[in-house]
């Protein structure tokens, strides 16, 4: 047990962010307990991601903009823009559906369109002046929440919906109640230690966001799938950004 632990951090690493990672020969990736622990460990790749931003924007805090930009990019560089990507993904399938083509076999093709590439590239600066912001203003604690908020959402995504993917149905498959339930347990005491019960607030509230942007794609698509999964974290971690601010300037 304790090494399907240790390998679903490794994997849930190796998957979600840039950080290199090795396995030894012969290990089952695809183990239902590896697979579960991998999704379980998802928010803390977020948080040991936002760690590091934060840390690269303290070497570089003296040059003000400058440093929180950099340390901004690092933070979507450090998770290889896999999320970002499937904005791309997911907007190109969408508007290919409204020209009566067949959004699943766009959503795979590796070719982008510039619809999608617009929408990416706003969604990415728009990401960038809200994290530039916080941590220009020593907000954080707040950040590292938002983080683990959006990849909670994603958890119980994958734990609710129905979706067309043979990898997410297996996370889906492997990430049964008992493990969502922990998770949620498990970050929440980490949230309600920083910022107290009212993390429970803004954790329903992303949940919330979460499944009306998933309920949005699956009507606009027909279907989901890794890379609307990617696209509502984005949204989730942007719209929870947004509103952190809104309720510290309150």
């Amino acid at each position: 047990m304790l090494s399907d632990i240790y390998n679903g951090l490794k994997f849930s690493f190796s998957y979600f962010s840039i950080i290199p990672i090795k396995f030894q020969d012969g290990i089952n990736l695809h183990k239902k307990s590896i697979l579960a622990f991998m999704i379980f460990f998802l928010p803390f790749v977020g948080l040991i991601l936002g760690g590091l931003s934060i840390g690269i924007f303290k070497i570089f805090a003296q040059l003000s903009y400058v440093g929180a930009t950099i340390a901004a990019i690092s933070y979507m560089v450090l998770y290889s823009f896999i999320h970002s990507e499937a904005i791309i993904d997911v907007v190109d399938a969408i508007f290919a559906k409204h020209s009566g083509k067949d959004p699943y076999k766009i959503i795979k093709e590796p070719t982008v369109g510039a619809i999608g590439v617009f929408y990416g590239i706003f969604a990415i600066i728009l990401k960038l002046i809200l994290i530039i912001y916080f941590f220009l203003n020593d907000l954080f604690i707040e950040f590292l929440l938002v983080l683990l908020i959006s990849r909670i959402s994603l958890q119980f995504l994958i734990f609710i919906a129905d979706f067309e993917s043979t990898f997410v149905i297996e996370l889906k498959k492997s990430f049964t109640k008992n493990y969502f339930l922990l998770s949620v347990a498990f970050y929440s005491f980490i949230g309600i230690f920083f910022i107290g019960f009212k993390f429970l607030v803004f954790l329903f509230v992303g949940l919330l966001f979460g499944f009306i942007i998933s309920k949005i794609l699956k009507r606009k698509l027909g279907f989901l799938n890794g890379d609307a999964l990617g696209f509502t974290l984005e949204f989730v971690e942007i719209s929870c950004l947004v509103l952190f601010l809104y309720f510290i300037k309150i």
